[in-house]
């Protein structure tokens, strides 16, 4: 398994530099598949196949670092790293060096010929390998879907701490399927379908739960355009049998909620605070979308007051 970055330039922002990196991860599956895996049976499995997959990465170096440990932040499901352009740049001039990924099948990274059968494993080795490229070990902050990668992540590792932003419940999305389905069963049938699947031609009817009702127009149809159908797999699995298991959990946590969220209940965040023995924000007068909302800066206030109480001294700054 090779994994090799490519970079192309982006212009310096008031906030700090902005990199955009392609992870391209490359499996080649020789006959001589031991130079990989040390394993005689997964020469015989895999013998002649061979499979290419990138990974958007976007990183905004600050202008003058402040703290040593690194922000990774994670997308929903729809979404991709564009949604973070905003936090991003708060966390830079906030002192952060901060990265954002598209998971597989998302934004601008590369989509598997049969992404519909993509599983929410496949995401967490995405997070799992773009952790692993950034030095020091990042705080992720998981958004919505990437919040339960995050749950799922922690699980078998541990991480410097994590914020679950908006996050789907410890026990998945099956109760806001059955709500939807209460209280408009002819809209989220003829939606859902389409949300996991392509063409995607279902963004107003998930629109109605990500922003605010009185977002701008022009803000509504920009953010509704890129965003980008979901995996069928990921539907199943959240609803039905792969939940996150806190009890293994040895990361410190901060659960922040949005007070007008129309997906997740303000009684499913504390759910899951309570699940993980960490404590809740609620965030006023937000909605879904948070990072793409004008509350953001009262959550990113939050993040950075936790990010100081969980001990990760600020560094001294330091001029371009």
């Amino acid at each position: 398994m090779e994994y090799v970055p490519y970079a192309t330039p982006q212009p310096v922002s008031p906030w700090g530099i902005r990199q955009h990196t392609l992870l391209e991860i490359r499996y080649h599956l020789w006959y001589n598949a031991s130079y990989w895996f040390q394993n005689e049976q997964y020469c015989l499995f895999l013998k002649g196949m061979s499979y290419q997959h990138q990974l958007e990465h976007r990183i905004t170096l600050p202008q003058r670092r402040r703290y040593d440990t690194p922000l990774l932040l994670v997308h929903g499901a729809w979404h991709a790293a564009w949604c973070w352009e905003h936090a991003m740049d708060d966390f830079a001039a906030r002192g952060f060096e901060t990265h954002a990924i598209s998971l597989r099948g998302h934004g601008q990274s590369s989509k598997p010929p049969l992404f519909h059968l993509s599983g929410l494993h496949d995401y967490v080795e995405d997070l799992a390998y773009t952790i692993s490229t950034i030095q020091p070990t990042p705080i992720v902050i998981g958004h919505s879907m990437g919040g339960y990668i995050t749950q799922l992540y922690l699980m078998e590792h541990t991480l410097p701490g994590a914020i679950l932003l908006c996050s789907i419940p410890v026990n998945g999305i099956l109760p806001f399927l059955l709500n939807t389905l209460r209280s408009a069963p002819l809209t989220t049938m003829s939606a859902l379908p389409r949300l996991f699947s392509g063409p995607f031609d279902a963004r107003h009817a998930i629109c109605t739960f990500l922003f605010r009702s009185d977002i701008d127009p022009v803000l509504l149809d920009r953010y509704s355009t890129r965003l980008n159908a979901e995996s069928l797999r990921i539907g199943v699995e959240s609803s039905l049998y792969l939940f996150p298991q806190p009890e293994r959990n040895r990361s410190p946590l901060l659960i922040i909620a949005a007070e007008n969220d129309r997906m997740f209940t303000l009684d499913e965040q504390q759910e899951i605070a309570d699940a993980y023995r960490s404590p809740l924000v609620i965030i006023p007068e937000a909605p879904h979308d948070i990072m793409l909302d004008p509350a953001w800066s009262h959550a990113a206030h939050v993040i950075e007051q936790t990010i100081a109480e969980w001990t990760i001294e600020p560094t001294i700054a330091l001029t371009g």
